[in-house]
C-alpha cells in the first residue's frame, strides 16, 4: 500500500469515527456533555444538520456557552452553523464590553486576558483563512463589532501582515467612534500603497464627520495619481468649502482624470469666492477638459440663480468676470449644452444694450443645433430695440 493510499483510508476512518462520535451525542444530553464532546471531535464535522440542532440546542445557554466551542463550531460548521455562531459570537462581545465598561475594567497585559481580547485575536487569525466565505462572514461580524475593539486593533496593526491591515482599515471604515479616524491616519503613514489606499477609502465611507485638511496635505505629497484620485473622492465626500482655495494650486501637475474629481469637489462645495478663483485658474486645466471645466462653472451658477440668487449680491466688477466667462462658452465651447446654458445665464444681467452680445446671439440664431438656436431666440426676443420680425425673416431666409 502506498503511503498516499495508507494517508487516504487513515482520514476515511478518522472521518467515520468522528461522525460515529456525533450521532452518540443527543440534543436532550446534558449541554456541558454536548460542549465536551465537541471540543474533543479533531476533524471536520460532516452531519451538518445535527451540528445545528447541536447548535440551537448550545444556543440556549447563551452568554455562558464556553468559547472554545464557539470557535470550533465556527471553524468546523456548515454555513448555517456558521451563521448561527456569528450571532452568538456577536452577542458575547457585546456582553463582555458592557460588563468591562460597568465594571470599570481596564485592558491590560494582565496575567488573565480579557475574553473580548481572545475572541479578537482569534477573528484575526481566521481573517487569514482561504476559505473566501469563512473569510467573509469573520470580516462581517468584525466590521459589525469594531467598536467594541478599537484598542484591539491599535495594538494588532503594526506587526499585522499587508492583507490584515488592509482588513482592519476597511473595518475600520464601519466604526463610528472617533477613534477610528486617528487609527486611520497613522494608516496613512504606511509606506505599503495598497494600505494607504484602503485607509482613504475608509475615510471617504465613514459616517464621522472630520476636519478634511489633512487630506489636502496628504496631497501635497502623493506621487500615485490612483491615489490622489482617492484622496480626492474622500475630500468631495467629507469636504467643505473652507479647503478648496488650497486644492487649486497642488493639483497643476496632476492628470486629468484626477482634475476631473477636482471639478467634482467644486461643484458640491463650492462658495461664491471659490467660483471666481477657479474661474481665474482656469489655466490649470487642459484644453481637453474645458468642457468640464464649463459644465462645471454652469452647474455652480445654476445652483446659485435657484439658491442665492446671486446676480443681485454681486459687485459690477464679478459680473464682468461672469459675462466674460459666460461669452468665452459660447465662442469656444463645443457642447451644444453648455452653449445654450451660457446663453440663459447671460440674461439674467442687464446687458440688453451690449452690442458684442447681441451680434453673438444673432450669431447662435444660426446655430446648426436646434438647443443653441431656440435658446438664442428666445434670448434675442427679451432685448430691446431689436426688430424680432426681420430676425425670423433672416432665420426663414437662410434655411431656404
Amino acid at each position: 500500500m502506498s503511503m498516499k493510499d495508507y494517508n487516504s483510508n487513515f482520514k476515511e476512518v478518522n472521518i467515520k469515527k468522528n461522525e460515529s462520535q456525533l450521532n452518540k451525542i443527543s440534543i436532550d444530553d446534558d449541554i456541558n456533555k454536548i460542549e465536551q464532546e465537541i471540543l474533543n471531535f479533531n476533524v471536520d464535522f460532516k452531519d451538518g444538520q445535527k451540528l445545528y440542532e447541536l447548535t440551537k440546542k448550545i444556543e440556549e445557554k447563551k452568554y455562558d456557552v464556553n468559547k472554545d466551542v464557539l470557535f470550533k463550531l465556527f471553524e468546523n460548521g456548515n454555513n448555517a452553523v456558521q451563521e448561527k455562531v456569528k450571532d452568538l459570537l456577536k452577542e458575547r462581545i457585546i456582553k463582555n464590553y458592557k460588563e468591562a465598561q460597568n465594571k470599570k475594567y481596564c485592558l491590560s497585559d494582565s496575567e488573565a486576558k480579557n475574553e473580548n481580547e481572545k475572541i479578537f485575536e482569534k477573528l484575526i487569525f481566521y481573517l487569514n483563512s482561504d476559505n473566501t466565505h469563512f473569510r467573509n462572514m469573520v470580516f462581517e461580524l468584525l466590521c459589525n463589532t469594531v467598536d467594541y475593539f478599537i484598542d484591539d486593533i491599535l495594538v494588532v496593526f503594526e506587526n499585522a501582515n499587508e492583507n490584515i491591515k488592509i482588513y482592519l482599515c476597511q473595518i475600520l471604515g464601519f466604526s463610528k467612534n472617533p477613534k477610528s479616524i486617528n487609527l486611520l491616519k497613522i494608516a496613512l503613514l504606511d509606506k505599503n500603497e495598497n494600505i494607504k489606499h484602503s485607509a482613504i477609502n475608509s475615510l471617504a465611507d465613514s459616517e464621522i464627520n472630520f476636519d478634511v485638511d489633512f487630506l489636502v496635505d496628504l496631497l501635497k505629497t502623493e506621487n500615485q495619481p490612483w491615489i490622489s484620485f482617492s484622496i480626492m473622492e474622500a475630500i468631495n465626500k467629507k469636504g467643505s468649502k473652507n479647503i478648496l482655495i488650497k486644492i487649486l494650486p497642488i493639483i497643476k501637475n496632476l492628470p486629468d482624470y484626477v482634475k476631473i474629481e477636482v471639478l467634482e469637489v467644486f461643484k458640491n462645495h463650492c462658495e461664491l469666492n471659490c467660483l471666481f478663483k477657479l474661474i481665474e485658474n482656469a489655466n490649470v486645466f487642459s484644453e481637453d477638459l474645458m468642457t468640464n471645466f464649463n459644465r462645471t462653472i454652469i452647474d455652480i451658477l445654476n445652483y446659485k440663480i435657484n439658491v442665492d440668487n446671486i446676480f443681485y449680491n454681486i459687485s459690477n466688477i464679478k459680473s464682468r468676470i461672469l459675462i466674460d466667462f459666460l461669452i468665452n462658452v459660447i465662442k469656444t465651447d463645443k457642447n451644444p449644452w453648455n452653449i445654450s446654458q451660457a446663453i440663459k445665464l447671460l440674461s439674467n444681467f442687464e446687458i440688453k444694450s451690449d452690442k458684442e452680445i447681441v451680434k453673438l446671439l444673432k450669431e447662435n440664431v444660426q446655430s446648426y443645433h436646434p438647443l443653441v438656436k431656440a435658446t438664442a431666440i428666445e434670448a434675442l426676443s427679451k432685448h430691446e430695440n431689436i426688430d424680432f420680425g426681420l430676425i425670423l425673416d433672416e432665420i426663414f431666409s437662410n434655411n431656404e
